[in-house]
């Protein structure tokens, strides 16, 4: 019982973390809030690693799964875009009115079009061993990078001014909105085989994402998923 269970209480935990991010987004900490997200991250990993380890796959799994992806990966990076519309341009307080900036509930889009994404995904079979749409996940990471962005200490005023400025964080809901329901193919960081003409696209990515991460920290997030569909638009055809 409790090994057949073992993959879902760490779906849990994904989900859990994704709770925990929103009440620090209630909370104005913002950066905290995309921590959690990145932890949830973590465990949305392990939880197939466990559920391979252990061969306890359920339908009940994937359904739970795809559940908790939507609050750890969707409502939660909603909250702190939505926060990040009423920070003021010093970034100390918010000017919380809803009615006069009543444009902020576009945040909510992300939740919207994560979860028609991963209703999407559970039901396409040609998602077996890549991905049609940018993955959940990988729009989250997007989200939690920019309040690191936006009150990182060497960042500049108007680089934090121009990120949550309201036009902005609207085309970014636009543009991750139309990335996750796209067509476009992604390559998946899953090996069958570790040979590299095989695996090009993915060693390459994955090179190119340590650099990065070494080089900017968490900053680094959305170039890391920019060079992800990159990568995978040119070099996955490549693959063997």
């Amino acid at each position: 019982m409790i090994k057949r269970n073992l993959a879902n209480a760490v779906t849990c935990l994904n989900l859990i973390c994704g709770c925990l991010s929103i009440v620090y987004c209630i909370r104005i900490d913002l950066q905290t809030a995309s921590l959690f997200i990145l932890a949830a991250a973590v465990f949305d990993f392990l939880d197939g690693l466990v559920a391979r380890l252990t061969h306890s796959y359920s339908t009940i799994g994937k359904e739970l799964d795809s559940l908790a992806d939507v609050v750890s990966f969707g409502v939660a990076p909603g909250f702190i875009v939505f926060s990040l519309f009423y920070y003021n341009s010093n970034f100390l307080t918010i000017d919380f009115d809803p009615l006069r900036n009543w444009y902020s509930f576009a945040a909510f889009l992300l939740p919207c079009g994560s979860a028609w994404r991963l209703a999407k995904f559970n039901i396409d079979t040609r998602q077996t061993d890549g991905f049609i749409g940018l993955p959940v996940p990988s729009m989250s990471f997007i989200v939690a990078a920019l309040p690191f962005i936006v009150f990182g200490e060497k960042t500049p005023e108007w680089v934090s001014n121009f990120m949550v400025h309201p036009i902005t964080l609207i085309f970014m809901i636009f543009g991750l909105c139309y990335l996750m329901l796209s067509e476009m193919k992604l390559i998946s960081l899953k090996f069958t085989t570790y040979d590299y003409r095989s695996n090009k696209a993915r060693y390459i990515l994955l090179g190119v994402s340590a650099a990065l991460l070494i080089a900017l920290k968490l900053i680094a997030l959305p170039l890391i998923i920019l060079a992800y569909i990159v990568i995978s638009v040119t070099l996955a055809n490549e693959e063997a």
